[in-house]
């Protein structure tokens, strides 16, 4: 009979680590990719350089995503690139200029512009794109907010990051911060963000952050993710080099 009871009591004991351990961390990265900004939407960009707390560029882009892989990006201010744009078709990424019909590839982790986010942070909002889960956790932050942390890895060379650590609110699904690792395996740079705005149905309508570079002292670009707005669909002609030659203006 003891040894019955003991048998109970280590079971209950030991409950609680069995069931975290059965979380579905694909169901949360990809709950959490779709929280955030949905598979099929537009929405504007905003870019604001700061170089040791003084603002040096800022940049604004009319975006469109259709599903996985297929994102396209118009230049719309400052008028000094208007007639620029940049469109990601799989795992191609092209920058068009059009005062001088310049269409060419670029990598995934060029920096945007000269803000500290890469291409593939304009051009791809879903992590489990480009990522697969090497583990994750509950945790608590230390201001008692709770949390999954994911470390994630690239799953295929076209990946601008070796590892991103991401931290979502176990509520909201929504990111609270993430952390990008070179394939030097140097943190390199940081996200936090700072606001989210959502609709009365709870879909995100602007999300406010910074993107910090750790490798350079005093360089962060402020990002806002605005007027989020879910569309059924868009022309699949939308995603390709010929629209993006004949429509930036």
């Amino acid at each position: 009979m003891k040894t019955k009871k003991a048998f109970i009591l280590i079971f209950l004991l030991t409950v609680p680590f069995i069931f975290g351990q059965n979380t579905n961390w694909n169901k949360v990265l990809l709950d959490s990719d779709l929280r955030f900004i949905p598979e099929v939407s537009e929405f504007t960009i905003t870019i604001e350089n700061y170089v040791s707390g003084t603002k040096a560029q800022w940049y604004e882009l009319k975006c469109y995503m259709n599903g996985r892989g297929k994102y396209l990006a118009i230049y719309t201010n400052p008028n000094l690139l208007l007639g620029q744009g940049t469109l990601r078709n799989g795992n191609t990424i092209y920058y068009y200029v059009k005062k001088v019909d310049r269409m060419t590839q670029i990598a995934a982790e060029s920096n945007f512009e000269q803000s500290t986010l890469s291409q593939e942070d304009i051009l791809n909002t879903m992590l489990s794109t480009n990522y697969a889960i090497a583990d994750g956790q509950s945790v608590k932050l230390d201001s008692g907010q709770q949390c999954y942390r994911m470390n994630l890895v690239s799953n295929n060379k076209n990946a601008a990051y070796a590892k991103i650590t991401a931290y979502i609110d176990a509520e909201t699904l929504l990111p609270i911060k993430r952390e990008y690792y070179s394939r030097a395996g140097l943190l390199c740079r940081e996200m936090v963000v700072k606001e989210i705005q959502t609709t009365p149905s709870g879909q995100v309508s602007l999300v406010n952050f910074d993107f910090i570079d750790r490798l350079t002292a005093g360089k962060t670009s402020a990002v806002t993710f605005s007027g989020i707005v879910k569309r059924e669909s868009f022309p699949s002609s939308w995603f390709t080099v010929n629209y993006l030659r004949s429509n930036v203006r």
